[in-house]
C-alpha cells in the first residue's frame, strides 16, 4: 500500500537475531517492477556470443558414457544449435530485489552477521509505513536455514568421488564442474542423467520444479550422498570449479489463504514466500576438506597464504577470467 517505502521493521524468532530487522530500501537506485503476485516467470538472460568450443559432460559415472561429450563450436554454431545447447531449465521467480519501496535486509545500519546456531523456526511479523496490519506467519522446522553441505573429495584413477552427509530437509541434489582446456575451449560437467547446462540451477527453485526434475533424473533424489565425476572429463582437476546446491522446500503462506473453490475470487491482503537452500563450491580434486560452505558467518583473520594456497588462488583466477570471456551478459 506504500510504493515508496522506505524502511520496515521484520520481527524475528530469538533464536535468529534480536532485536528486531530493520530493513531499508536503496536511496539512489532505478526502480524495478515488481513482479505479479504468484508469477512464477523466469527471465533468460542475454549471452554474447562468445569463441571456441564448449564441451558437456554428464551424469555420475567412472567413466565417460557413450554419446558424450556434446559439443559445441562457437565459430560454426547456428542459432538453433546455440539456443538448442543452452537451454537450461530454472524455475526461479523473479524475487527478493533492493529497490527502492521494496526494503531488505541486511541493510545500510544493520549488517549483523547470522549467527552459527541460528533458526528461522517461530513468528516472523512485518511493520512500517503502508504495511498491512497483522502481517505475521509462523516458519516451521521445514523451511528452516539448511546446515552446510560437508562435500568430500577422493581422486579415484582419473576420476573424482564425491561425497557430502545427507541433509534432513533436502528435497534434492545438484552438482556441476567447470573447467578449462587452452585459452578458448571450456568444459562442463553436471551431475544430471541428460545433458543440461546447470545454469540455471545452482538457484533457489520451486517445489514443483524439482519434483519435476526429480522424475526426469535431472537432480539427484534426497538421500543421495555421493557421486562421480568421470575420469578424463578435466584433463587438470585443480582447474576446475566445482559447486552444489541442496533444495529445500518452499513455504507459501498468505492472509485469507486461497480458497479450496478456485471459482471464488481471492484478494489476499499479503503473502510471503520462503525458500532455503544450501550451497558449496570447491576446487575438483581437493580433498583437504576445503568445500567453501556456510550460512553468514564472520569471515576468519586474514593469515599468511602458503604457496599452496596462492596457488589455489591463482587457478581460481584464471577460471573466472576465462568465464567472463566465454559468457558475457
Amino acid at each position: 500500500a506504500n510504493p515508496n517505502l522506505s524502511e520496515a521493521q521484520q520481527n524475528v524468532p530469538p533464536g535468529f537475531l534480536s532485536p528486531a530487522l530493520k530493513l531499508q530500501a536503496p536511496r539512489d537506485a532505478p526502480r524495478r517492477p515488481a513482479p505479479e503476485p504468484g508469477d512464477e516467470r523466469t527471465v533468460e538472460p542475454e549471452y554474447e556470443r562468445p569463441k571456441g568450443k564448449l564441451h558437456l559432460y554428464w551424469g555420475c559415472s567412472a567413466e565417460v558414457r557413450a554419446g558424450q561429450p556434446r559439443t559445441l563450436d562457437f565459430a560454426t554454431a547456428t542459432p538453433q544449435e546455440l539456443g538448442q545447447f543452452f537451454q537450461a531449465r530454472s524455475a526461479t521467480q523473479r524475487g527478493t530485489h533492493s529497490t527502492p519501496g521494496r526494503p531488505v535486509w541486511p541493510s545500510r545500519d544493520d549488517t549483523r552477521m547470522i549467527p552459527e546456531q541460528a533458526s528461522l523456526v517461530g513468528e516472523h511479523g512485518f511493520s512500517g509505513q503502508g504495511v498491512p496490519d497483522g502481517f505475521r506467519f509462523q516458519i516451521p522446522a521445514a523451511q528452516d536455514l539448511m546446515p552446510p553441505i560437508a562435500l568430500r573429495q577422493q581422486p579415484a584413477g582419473g576420476a573424482v568421488n564425491l561425497e557430502w552427509q545427507n541433509l534432513p530437509t533436502a528435497r534434492g541434489y545438484f552438482l556441476a564442474a567447470m573447467g578449462s582446456r587452452g585459452s578458448e575451449e571450456m568444459v562442463l560437467w553436471t551431475s544430471s542423467e541428460l545433458p543440461d547446462s546447470g545454469f540455471g540451477l545452482i538457484d533457489y527453485q520451486t517445489n514443483g520444479a524439482v519434483d519435476r526434475w526429480l522424475r526426469e533424473k535431472v537432480l539427484l533424489p534426497a538421500g543421495s550422498t555421493r557421486c562421480s565425476v568421470p575420469s578424463g572429463v578435466f584433463a587438470d582437476r585443480q582447474g576446475a570449479m566445482l559447486r552444489m546446491v541442496a533444495y529445500g522446500s518452499e513455504l507459501n503462506v498468505a492472509h485469507p489463504p486461497r480458497p479450496t473453490d478456485p471459482r471464488v475470487a481471492w484478494e489476499p491482503v499479503w503473502a510471503a514466500k520462503v525458500r532455503v537452500k544450501s550451497v558449496a563450491m570447491a576446487m575438483l580434486g581437493d580433498d583437504s576438506g576445503g568445500a567453501m560452505a556456510g550460512r553468514g558467518d564472520s569471515p576468519p583473520p586474514a593469515a599468511e597464504k602458503t604457496p599452496a594456497a596462492e596457488a589455489k588462488d591463482a587457478v581460481k583466477e584464471t577460471v573466472k577470467d576465462a568465464l567472463r570471456g566465454l559468457f558475457k551478459r
